[in-house]
């Protein structure tokens, strides 16, 4: 216990986040807390691998990795911080209050294994920060800020983490679109004994969605206009309606589309004489083709501008000879 008391200690005093230290007491009791859960759960004692913490990292920054970008979450952050990097990892972070709280189950079970991660360490690669720590740290704003204190104690090694981070990262200069407005608070006293993640429910739930967005909302910070104009969850009955609506409309189509002929079928229709273009003409001139036995070369006259030539086959029905003035419809 003495041995676990002091790490915890090392990590409170490093982690800037602003526990009683004074109290002895509340170290041993979440010392104690601590251990009780190792006892628990025969997982907690390993810790997660470094292939979890990478898809832990990658659902909280709503990415489907590839091991190049496993290798990158862990990279050493040197004196001169990638940004670009750190706003193409974060490009698809939820920025909203009200979102992060909606998603917070999402949340909360990706961050109980980085909670499990960072218990034994300061950051996510070990002692020194690396990428995945400054891409979480921008991506977590909203989530941290929508967490209320049940879930910051429950996730504490996660909690200390991000308050580390929020103090530390302002050092780094990061650039202005990823700055987070506002400081996240964390209570300063530890219940006794901390909540188990296990007991956490969702801050915005089916049930409670209309009551819970507007506090929500209103809870959002007006800095940057992140939330301005959000809209609530959409209640119940306004889904039913717009599920009917389009179940209707998609029943209307199928109507349709089976009146419709098939492709390539036949349609009787009654024959109508004005489809027909008919002209009346005179044959000026019909001569036998040079080099058919059967055509005549016919120039008509039809009242146009000039007479039409055209090439007829009726010379079975008419002797070879030149005719002239011949009418012919």
């Amino acid at each position: 216990m003495a041995d676990e008391s002091s790490a915890l200690t090392f990590s409170v005093q490093k982690s800037g986040l602003f526990l009683e230290t004074r109290s002895r007491t509340k170290i041993a009791a979440y010392a104690s807390a601590t251990a009780l859960r190792k006892a628990n759960s025969p997982t907690m004692g390993r810790g997660p691998s470094r292939d979890e913490i990478a898809e832990a990292v990658a659902k909280c920054l709503f990415l489907k990795p590839s091991q190049q970008d496993k290798s990158k979450f862990f990279e050493h952050v040197g004196p001169t911080v990638d940004w670009e990097g750190v706003r193409h990892y974060t490009r698809q972070a939820v920025r909203s209050r009200v979102s992060a709280a909606t998603l917070s189950s999402h949340f909360t079970a990706q961050l109980a294994v980085l909670d499990a991660a960072l218990e034994p360490q300061l950051f996510l690669g070990g002692a020194g920060l690396c990428f995945s720590d400054l891409a979480l740290y921008i991506a977590l704003n909203a989530c941290f800020a929508a967490f209320d204190d049940e879930h910051k104690w429950a996730l504490c090694n996660a909690s200390r983490w991000y308050d580390l981070l929020q103090h530390r990262v302002k050092d780094l200069n990061p650039p202005e679109d990823l700055r987070c407005a506002t400081l996240v608070s964390f209570a300063y006293d530890a219940p006794d004994p901390l909540p188990a993640v296990a007991s956490l429910a969702p801050l915005i739930g089916a049930a409670a969605a209309s009551s819970s967005a507007p506090a929500a909302a209103a809870a959002a910070p007006a800095a940057g206009g992140k939330d301005a104009g959000e809209r609530p969850p959409v209640d119940e009955a306004a889904r039913a309606a717009s599920k009917a609506k389009k179940e209707a409309e998609k029943k209307d189509k199928a109507a349709k589309k089976e009146a419709a002929p098939a492709p390539g079928a036949v349609v009787e229709r009654a024959v109508d004489i004005s489809w027909l273009d008919i002209r009346v003409g005179v044959i000026i001139a019909a001569e036998a083709h040079p080099d058919s036995d059967k055509l005549y070369i016919e120039t008509i006259d039809l009242g146009e501008e000039a007479p039409r030539q055209v090439r007829r086959s009726f010379s079975p029905f008419h002797s070879h000879r030149p005719i002239h003035t011949v009418p012919f419809t």
